[in-house]
């Protein structure tokens, strides 16, 4: 007799709408395991069905599972299911249901949170899943480093803006991170949750001078690390053209400043995909101004950092270390097999440096060629597994070898009183690995 496949402890449309999570790759690893899988589907299934009450739809928000309660808010007994009438009481902003394995409560902050930096901060104060519906319809689930966002019944995730750190700190290691993953979130979850655009200029060196356009900021105070400036910044920005000038401190300096660009970036920086024109002036802008880092927010949200002409945030990107770090992981017995070599190669073409990445297999050689990921003049070729390049930021005066000096920024008078703290961040380690001699194997016969 044929042995039963156990039967699947969800409810039909709870098994649905897992289903449905997976088909879209959107399920975190091991989610199967998670002790909180069926309380976060619950929550989700009702939001995602919302009620049209006077051709509205209401807000609603749930906390599942959470480890740490919020300080200095009430959390009010639930002493039944939870059921409509308590979920009606929820509206996602300061109010939301508690699910947890001791029972349900009704949590009420004292004031509202109001974006998507809120949320995500309110998952990681508290150690659980949040599941938001705002009243235009949409459901996000803020958790496993990541936003997870139905929108018009389609299904796309959102990595939490600190993912990008890693990357951008590659090419720019004297980016502080702290001002980085807090200026990334800003833009990724407070603008792009709002639908602003904007253009950022953050300088590691201290601007020579300031701009005869625009608007002077610096006598305001507005500070990106201040949370409460976060809605005086971004309404600003909502009225604005052109770029913001940031302080080390990421204080706002100056305002309206259009970036101009000569010729010769024009001709090596062309139109890509994906490139508007406040993307095309960013990267031309900062491939003549080796000192800035510019970052720009779309108003569907993706946001992007050009550092020396390249957009160095590119998540999608799998670069070889990447595929080093996945395959030692999957298959640790053939560690020995694997080697990765770093080297700084400069172009011939932009005469911007890349670090271009070679991942080899003993056994296995195939020709891989690279372009300039600034200009796309070909760069490097080698016989190896994987090869992949980023540029590498260097600055004159710094650690880095081979420089050419800091490009002044266009104009006329001196900023009094601001002190550019120079970030103590090491130069990036090129480290490379011995050759072994071991026997054959290829990974793509996996």
């Amino acid at each position: 007799m044929a042995k039963k496949s156990p039967k699947n402890t969800l409810p039909p449309e709870l098994d649905r709408l897992e289903q449905e999570l997976a088909a879209n790759y959107l399920l975190a690893p091991r989610w199967r395991r998670n002790s909180r899988r069926r309380l976060l589907l619950e929550e989700l299934w009702h939001a995602v069905r919302p009620q049209v009450h006077e051709q509205r739809v209401a807000g609603y928000g749930a906390l599942i599972m959470p480890t740490k309660r919020v300080e200095d808010a009430s959390y009010l007994r639930v002493q039944e299911a939870p059921g409509h009438r308590y979920r009606s009481m929820a509206d996602g902003r300061s109010s939301f249901l508690v699910r947890h394995g001791e029972g349900t409560e009704l949590l009420c902050l004292d004031a509202p949170y109001g974006s998507e930096l809120d949320m995500l901060l309110l998952a990681e104060a508290t150690g659980g899943y949040v599941v938001q519906r705002l009243t235009e319809g949409t459901v996000k689930v803020f958790g496993d480093e990541r936003v997870v966002i139905q929108q018009h019944r389609s299904w796309r995730k959102k990595p939490y803006a600190r993912a990008a750190v890693k990357s951008v700190r590659e090419s720019v290691p004297q980016f502080s991170p702290l001002y980085l993953e807090s200026l990334l979130s800003f833009c990724s979850h407070f603008l792009g949750d709002r639908h602003i655009g904007a253009t950022f200029v953050y300088s590691l060196a201290p601007f020579p001078a300031v701009p005869r356009e625009g608007t002077p900021l610096a006598s305001y105070g507005l500070s990106i690390m201040e949370r409460s400036h976060h809605g005086a910044i971004a309404n600003f920005l909502d009225t604005i053209d052109g770029a913001v000038l940031l302080d080390p401190q990421l204080g706002l300096l100056h305002g309206e400043v259009h970036l101009k660009n000569t010729d010769h970036a024009r001709s090596l920086i062309k139109q890509r995909n994906g490139f508007g024109t406040r993307h095309l002036s960013a990267a031309r802008y900062s491939f003549e101004h080796p000192e800035v880092i510019v970052i720009t927010v779309s108003q569907d949200g993706p946001i992007s950092v050009f550092s020396d002409g390249a957009n160095v945030a590119r998540l999608e990107e799998r670069s070889a270390s990447m595929q080093f770090d996945m395959l030692s992981k999957s298959v640790p017995e053939k560690r020995d097999h694997m080697q990765l070599e770093q080297r700084e190669v400069v172009c011939s073409r932009c005469k911007k440096t890349s670090l271009v990445q070679i991942f080899t297999v003993d056994g296995y050689r195939e020709r891989e060629e690279l372009g300039c990921p600034v200009c796309s003049f070909p760069l490097f070729s080698y016989d190896c597994f994987e090869l992949s390049a980023r540029v590498l930021k260097t600055l004159h005066g710094s650690t880095d070898r081979g420089h050419s000096p800091l490009t002044p920024a266009v104009l006329i008078e001196p900023i009094e009183g601001l002190a550019h703290d120079a970030l103590a961040v090491p130069h990036l380690a090129v480290e490379t690995v011995r050759q072994f001699e071991v026997p054959r194997w290829n990974p793509r016969q996996r």
